[in-house]
């Protein structure tokens, strides 16, 4: 059973698939690097959905998740010492968090009145 926002990691060689409701299901397979699905799925939600929201979100997330991994030490444990990676991350890691501000969904006011 999955709550909204839950992320799921499908390893290699497995598959999953989620019912939303009754009827109606999504499965997305990825494979090889990931950087290389994301015109893919930039184009479909601005040609197609025409959903320029999502795909603002999908930018600002992916940047802030470059800048995240970026930061870490190397595999080896040791530092990275690369000046290009250093300003990489500091940059992305101030415009994801903008762009995801920035295309954040406003929270759906209530004009119903209560009983």
């Amino acid at each position: 059973m999955y709550k909204p926002g839950d992320r799921v990691y499908v390893g290699v060689g497995e598959a999953c698939g989620m019912n939303f409701t009754d009827g109606v299901w999504a499965v997305e397979y990825e494979r090889g690097p990931l950087p290389l699905s994301l015109p893919f799925g930039l184009a479909d939600e601005l040609m197609s959905c025409l959903d320029f929201a999502t795909a603002g979100l999908t930018v600002g997330v992916y940047m802030s998740l470059l800048a995240h991994h970026w930061r870490l030490p190397l595999p080896n444990g040791q530092p990275s010492h690369c000046p290009g990676r250093k300003i990489a991350s500091s940059v992305l890691g101030l415009l994801g968090p903008a762009m995801t501000h920035i295309f954040k969904p406003r929270p759906a006011s209530s004009n119903i009145p209560r009983r």
